[in-house]
């Protein structure tokens, strides 16, 4: 377990910037219906956890 989490800590730090860049990022033609799909799941699993 310790080296996972050792891994997972490591993978955030290298992917910081880039994962930041990525989020600020407008969507690419043709995937707004994607992306807004995929928030509607992320928001209706929230709901579902709470």
């Amino acid at each position: 377990m310790r080296i996972a989490e050792e891994i997972r800590a490591y993978s955030e730090e290298q992917n910081r910037d880039r994962l930041a860049k990525i989020a600020t990022s407008p969507p690419r033609p043709g995937y707004e219906a994607v992306r807004v799909k995929l928030i509607e799941r992320k928001t209706k699993g929230q709901v579902r956890k709470k």
